[in-house]
């Protein structure tokens, strides 16, 4: 089993990469509009051909490759059900190919977040934002904000249910031209 052609065909089983993924395809995500732009992953590291223990070996059949994946699910989705669906995409190919085999492992994982609506700290933040600059404020999930990492799911997580995240600037994260 050439490990490294295994990546390649995950990847194209995947789908494009710096895309919003299809509805009813191999992640589960609700489709709704304020999601617009998610779910979607990149590669983001590929190492194969040299063993388990990275060792540099002479051309043999490549037994190992690791691959880093970042998937970026919609925020009513967990980290735990993005691995689980990946892993459904894994053990059809293993289902394939018997003597294919594999291991996923979480490397970091950062809940998603949404404020609920009518948030009361949402209006006070856009509240202060008119009293400094006399418009109003961008509101929701504002692509390419909407792909962006932060402290906020964690913090849902553990019972902040209002928050809101506000910056100077664009964020791009994931696509091209990133800054």
């Amino acid at each position: 089993v050439n490990a490294i052609m295994k990546m390649f065909e995950l990847t194209q089983r995947l789908g494009p990469m710096h895309q919003a993924l299809p509805a009813n395809g191999w992640i589960r995500f609700s489709d709704e509009p304020q999601y617009a732009g998610l779910p979607r992953y990149q590669l983001g590291t590929i190492r194969g051909g040299m063993t388990r223990e990275m060792h540099e070996s002479p051309n043999l059949t490549p037994d190992f490759c690791t691959a880093v994946l970042n998937v970026r699910a919609t925020p009513d989705r967990s980290v735990s059900s993005a691995r689980e669906d990946i892993e459904n995409v894994l053990a059809s190919m293993r289902d394939e190919d018997p003597q294919f085999s594999y291991e996923v492992h979480t490397v970091r994982a950062l809940a998603g977040f949404e404020a609920p609506a009518g948030s009361y700290l949402v209006d006070a933040v856009s509240s202060a934002y008119v009293d400094i600059f006399g418009r109003a404020p961008e509101v929701g999930p504002l692509p390419p904000f909407v792909l962006m990492g932060s402290d906020s799911g964690q913090m849902q997580s553990a019972g902040m249910s209002h928050g809101a995240l506000i910056g100077p600037g664009k964020f791009s994260s994931s696509l091209a031209d990133e800054y």
